[in-house]
């Protein structure tokens, strides 16, 4: 510590400022506060050089006054624009893979994102930025399609998904290479690389050095008689079983919007894991301990050191001498004399008294209170980077970051600041505290006072007048701490609503075209009656193609992950308003108590004013939280307004191809009974075709009741938790009509 500390710290223990300035005169000048105490009290009885006491106008039987400790206020996070750090970006593993297709194949097969299995390529490690993206694109790729690809060998739907993606990356790869290039758009392209289908047929193993997959240039693409400029029909995979197509070839059939393509496929509907924030997060986590049971564990260990197991009997001893001396007074008859030595024993045992206490708060704020408040200043020292880390995250422009889990790893951080905030408070009035005590001990013992306990009293009503501006002054500094935190989670978290509102009003759109590309058709069962009386104008009405029927169902699954992604963020941002809300009402109540206290209304003003206050902001939160919840109705029905009647069109379909299977399974088509086929080939002919009707059917009714018996058992148990509830004798009993 340093002299002007030292100083201070001897005034607040209650040495007026003039021995304090002598004792720091006639010590060495780097003397430590216990040097400085020993010389006070070696010289405490004597009186203060006549050239030391120029400078001062206190003398020693003035009472020191009451001085309060300062009161921690660390930068307001975030810190300063100054006090940044540099927002890093989000951890990138560059994998040497190379720049040509045969290298990307390489790695494909080995389907490794971390190292390389072959030798290090020397240009990889010297490559541009622009390779570095790319690479950092393929690495992406590969990293997103890697169960897709790792299954292509045995499911035919799977090696389509990754058919269809992996040609539209090609594509825009060929795009952005271009514009990189500087490639005129006139010249004659290269044909696009596109993966063959049969050769995805037949895999290399993963522990294979073979390319996994081989690249050919395209075959002419299939068409749709009368599809339209937005509409074009997907290439039937060998692997696709399109049971309504057996059924009826000659059935029209409508193909998928390729307008949507696209946007289907790049849409977010939900987020993985940001290693970078995690990480943050984390290395805040680990710092939080120094913030609280640390310095508990701290406050611990200095009240036991502080209060020996061994009794102190020199208390005991002096009073036995003094009873001594009275006795040997006694027989005198100087009845002055004894009352003197009597005042003198007073004076002295006073005198001891102080001098303990002051010793007791030295080694109290030595051994707890100077070394946690280092701690805590330590871990502030170590957690703002942190802050500003994750700040840098937010506001950067990436649309792949999760927001709210950086808003909430942000509130973490922010939550851990304040509760070092709230350690160092206690910290303040646990000194305050001591020092009051030890004031109102020296004004009661003053013997000059003429009242010494009214003014001991008057002191107490200054303390809690005191105690209330701090209260007040702190719960302002905290909402100037937090005003910044929340406008930046609030803003980032109506941006990121505002952004996934699109994209549910495109998906919206969107199943409205789907659905109005689809007519209405005639039940199966009804149509099947009218082909027997001769009617077959129902059987031309087109029905939706295979993949149209999963373009609508991937269109209404990321409706579902969309529309709970809004919700999602609509209960963060609104859980932060709430918190916020609850700051400002802290700080409003705190004011109201000041300004009552300092109106003499401290006993009432609870009662009085903070009732009307409480009442009034109660009534404020049960509006806005009606209003949100009239919202959330509104949004709720909005979503069923839309997704019931993509609902039906998708279980239309499914009963349909139920229906058709159960035909082909008992050897029916449109057209008649099937014809007998001697191919020993289970894919091919109408007996191969009813064999697999057959398969599909049991498969979809194997579906269908694992379904059943989950929910069933989902239900089982929820009613087991109701009739175990209470002693009531009635008891629940599920019955189905």
């Amino acid at each position: 510590m340093t002299t002007a500390e030292d100083r201070a710290m001897l005034i607040t223990m209650g040495f007026t400022p003039d021995r304090v300035d002598w004792a720091i005169r006639e010590t060495p000048p780097n003397a430590d506060m216990q040097a400085r105490l020993d010389y006070l009290f070696e010289h405490e009885h004597e009186p203060i050089p006549v050239q030391n006491t120029l400078s001062t106008a206190s003398t020693a039987s003035t009472v020191a006054p009451v001085v309060a400790a300062p009161l921690y206020s660390p930068p307001s996070h975030p810190p300063p624009t100054s006090a940044r750090i540099s927002s890093p970006s989000p951890p990138v593993t560059v994998v040497p893979i190379g720049h040509s297709p045969a290298n990307l194949a390489e790695s494909m097969g080995g389907m490794n994102l971390t190292e390389s299995a072959r030798a290090p390529d020397v240009v990889a490690e010297t490559v541009n930025p622009v390779e570095t993206e790319a690479i950092r694109r393929y690495q992406s790729f590969l990293s997103e399609y890697r169960d897709a690809l790792r299954n292509v060998s045995n499911d035919q739907e799977a090696a389509k998904t990754f058919y269809t993606a992996l040609t539209s990356f090609l594509e825009e790869e060929a795009t952005k290479w271009r514009t990189e290039l500087n490639i005129p758009v006139g010249a004659t392209p290269t044909p696009p690389i596109v993966v063959k289908r049969d050769t995805l047929a037949v895999l290399a193993p993963e522990s294979s050095t073979t390319p996994l997959v081989a690249v050919e240039t395209p075959a002419t693409a299939e068409t749709v008689e009368s599809a339209s400029t937005d509409e074009v029909k997907a290439p039937e995979s060998k692997g696709t079983y399109d049971c309504i197509r057996v059924y009826d070839p000659s059935r029209p059939r409508i193909p998928i919007l390729a307008s949507v393509v696209d946007f289907l496929a790049n849409v977010i509907t939900g987020y993985g894991e940001d290693d970078f924030v995690e990480n943050a997060r984390k290395r805040a986590w680990d710092i939080r301990p120094r913030m609280s049971e640390e310095v508990s564990n701290l406050r611990w260990k200095a009240t036991v050191e502080s209060n020996p197991s061994v009794d102190d009997d020199s208390f005991e001893r002096r009073l036995e001498a003094h009873h001594e001396r009275l006795a040997h007074l006694r027989p005198m008859d100087d009845w002055e004399l004894h009352e003197r030595v009597q005042r003198e024993y007073e004076d002295q045992e006073r005198l001891i008294r102080h001098r303990m206490h002051r010793e007791k708060h030295y080694e109290y704020c030595k051994s707890f209170l100077d070394p946690a408040r280092e701690m805590v200043h330590s871990a502030f020292t170590e957690i703002h980077p942190i802050y500003t880390e994750i700040q840098g995250y937010l506001e950067a422009d990436n649309p792949e970051l999760d927001v709210v889990r950086a808003v909430r790893a942000l509130e973490q951080v922010s939550d851990t600041m304040e509760l070092g905030m709230k350690e160092l408070e206690n910290l303040d009035d646990d000194r305050m505290e001591r020092e009051w005590i030890f004031q109102r001990e020296l004004i009661t013992d003053d013997q000059t006072r003429t009242d010494p306990f009214g003014d001991a009293n008057k002191m107490e009503k200054e303390k809690d007048l005191r105690m209330y501006e701090i209260k007040a002054m702190r719960a302002a500094q905290k909402v100037d701490r937090r005003a910044q935190f929340y406008a930046l989670v609030i803003r980032r978290l109506r941006e990121a609503i505002s952004n996934v509102d699109k994209d549910y009003e495109t998906l919206k759109d969107i199943l409205k075209q789907l659905l109005e590309t689809i007519p209405e058709t005639t039940p199966f069962e009804q149509e099947e009656a009218q082909a027997r009386n001769g009617d077959n104008s129902a059987m031309k009405i087109p029905l939706p193609s295979k993949e149209l029927d999963e373009q609508i169902r991937s269109a209404q699954s990321s409706m579902y992950s969309v529309n709970q992604m809004r919700d999602d963020m609509r209960d963060v941002l609104r859980s932060f308003e709430r918190k916020q809300m609850a700051e400002r009402r802290e700080n409003d109540m705190a004011q109201l108590s000041l300004n009552e206290s300092r109106q003499g209304r401290a006993d009432s003003w609870y009662f009085n004013a903070g009732r009307l206050l409480s009442e009034r902001t109660e009534k404020e939160d049960e509006e806005i939280e009606k209003s949100y919840r009239h919202d959330q109705e509104q949004r709720r029905e909005a979503f069923n307004g839309v997704i019931s009647p993509v609902s039906k069109i998708i279980t239309r379909y499914k009963d349909r191809e139920m229906l058709v299977l159960q035909k082909l399974a008992g050897g029916m088509t449109a057209h008649g009974p099937m014809a007998s086929s001697s191919s020993s080939d289970s894919t091919g002919g109408d007996s191969g075709d009813a064999l697999v009707a057959m398969q599909k059917m049991m498969q979809q009714q194997q579906q269908t009741q694992m379904i059943s018996n989950m929910m069933w058992s989902q239900h089982a148990s929820r009613m087991s938790v109701i009739n175990n509830i209470g002693s009531s004798n009635s008891q629940w009993v599920v019955k189905y009509n």
